[in-house]
């Protein structure tokens, strides 16, 4: 069973999160330096519940409840979420993005719902027919599981939050992949999405400014554009090879920015040197093939691709930040899973883990497999 590496993993990225987040509370002369990890350490431990609470389920059950109709329930209120962004008193706007829902004194951002929820709705809707991705219009159909992703993505986008939307849509593509599309099919979708993306760009010039300042990095006088990452740079050059010590970062009282959140890489890349950061992509590497070895041995295609787009959800967010603090992507700003700070991406991430344990379970379960339900369901018929 691989269930158990892959909670000794994810619960030692949550340790080294917490000594990174010390760390960086101690640039913060106003509050306790443990500021930032006692915040995290209460949404890890709701994480927590969440994980424990998905892991009893069976993925056979949550196909079951997936063709009762709670996919529809759970598509039109994450909808509904995202929507919310915009309307008062509910919508909340930090830096110029309506990413934020507040109800009353609690908040959280629909993106991280709308992964899970996404993922939940490709798995059943290509398990219908597992043959019907491979046709245009027919139900289960490629087209229309890319309408599906395609609201939810778009939505995302207009917020705007470009970081998520890229997620969302390669979670789609790969999803889409695993559950056998048509291979020129995903080349013309990439063709679509990098036009689609080209088009929003060439209407808007402050992105258009950006993408210019990102092709022309080293150019002095795009450095403002670019100033995020150039510190980044920065920190991480200040590292060395083995860093300069756990609390000794120098950008984070005051020129690295998001220094917990979005650009914690950078710091760890100070501290712990270029052999921190080495050992830091390895270990999420490992992480990774574990959570790809449970999802290849689910007993159905739902719960193949179902586990499959659980890992991508962490997968593609380590990729795209990491690719961010490098200066290898536009910044976009997306946490890096299990160490930033950060509540409503904590819980969608331990939830995705959790789920991702129940497709081991039910793989390993001696009455699992969806034979197995309904063979239990009529015996149970039989006695009422």
């Amino acid at each position: 069973k691989y269930g158990p590496w892959l909670v000794m993993g994810v619960s030692l990225f949550i340790a080294f999160g917490q000594i990174v987040l010390t760390s960086a509370g101690m640039a913060d002369e106003e509050a306790p330096t443990y500021h930032y990890a006692m915040r995290q350490l209460v949404w890890v431990g709701m994480g927590l519940v969440v994980c424990w609470f998905f892991a009893q389920i069976p993925t056979t059950r949550i196909e079951r409840f997936w063709r009762q109709g709670l996919w529809v329930f759970l598509y039109l209120a994450t909808v509904a979420a995202l929507i919310l962004v915009w309307i008062p008193p509910f919508g909340r706007e930090i830096n110029g993005a309506s990413r934020w829902v507040r109800f009353g004194g609690f908040q959280f951002q629909p993106s991280e719902m709308a992964k899970l929820t996404l993922v939940y709705t490709l798995a059943g809707w290509v398990s219908l027919n597992p043959s019907g991705v491979r046709r245009l219009f027919v139900k289960s159909g490629f087209f229309w599981a890319l309408a599906l992703s395609g609201v939810l993505i778009g939505l995302v986008g207009l917020q705007p939050d470009f970081g998520a939307a890229i997620v969302l849509g390669c979670i789609t593509l790969t999803a889409l992949m695993i559950a056998g599309a048509r291979i020129p099919w995903l080349v013309g979708l990439c063709v679509a999405g990098v036009l689609a993306v080209a088009l929003l760009v060439a209407e808007d010039n402050v992105r258009a400014r950006r993408v210019q300042a990102f092709l022309n990095f080293w150019d002095s006088k795009y450095e403002v554009v670019n100033v995020q990452q150039h510190v980044s740079l920065k920190a991480m050059a200040l590292g060395g090879v083995d860093g300069v010590g756990l609390g000794e970062s120098a950008g984070k009282l005051g020129w690295l920015p998001e220094h917990e959140t979005d650009f914690v890489f950078a710091l760890i890349g100070e501290e712990f040197g270029f052999i921190g950061s080495a050992l830091t992509i390895v270990a999420y590497a490992a992480l990774i093939g574990i959570g790809f070895t449970i999802a290849a041995r689910g007993r159905s295609a739902f719960a193949r691709v179902f586990g499959s787009g659980l890992v991508l959800i962490i997968a593609f967010q380590i990729v795209v930040n990491v690719a961010v603090t490098t200066a290898c992507s536009l910044n976009t700003g997306l946490p890096l899973p299990f160490v930033s700070r950060g509540g409503s991406n904590i819980l969608t991430l331990l939830g995705a883990v959790g789920l991702l344990l129940g497709v081991e379970k039910d793989s390993f379960s001696p009455d699992g497999g969806a034979a197995g339900v309904e063979a239990k369901e009529e015996t149970e018929n039989q006695t009422v």
